[in-house]
């Protein structure tokens, strides 16, 4: 007899793909019964027939994006680091107004580009 964990288990893996296999299979059959064009809306068989067709130019593209997101990632850490490291060493100069003429034009500029960057992505 399977005990209650199994089932549920069972349950939680086979409802997502149960669903995914249900609008598959109507997608197909909207697409079949209505004749819509393949330009505007391809069959799931047509997908399926076409990433198998381009599989090697896929797997090639997918391989220089993931190269490019590998490097700017890596880019991105670098320079987050250094601009904490710049952040954290500019508000431990010493509380003297003449540091502070160093350290408020400082902060100012490191603040206002990160607020410009995230302002510019959104």
């Amino acid at each position: 007899m399977i005990d209650r964990s199994h089932r549920e288990r069972a349950l939680r893996i086979l409802a997502p793909l149960i669903v995914a296999i249900v609008v598959i299979a109507v997608w197909q059959a909207l697409v079949v019964v209505e004749d819509v064009p393949a330009y505007l809306v391809p069959s799931p068989a047509l997908v399926a027939q076409t990433l198998y067709a381009d599989r090697v130019l896929l797997l090639d593209s997918l391989a220089v994006t993931m190269q490019i997101a590998l490097v700017a990632l890596a880019l991105a850490t670098v320079l987050g680091v250094a601009t904490g490291f710049c952040a954290s060493a500019v508000s431990r100069l010493p509380k003297s107004p003449r540091a502070a003429k160093v350290r408020n034009p400082v902060t100012r500029l490191i603040v206002s580009k990160v607020v410009l960057h995230t302002i510019d992505r959104t």
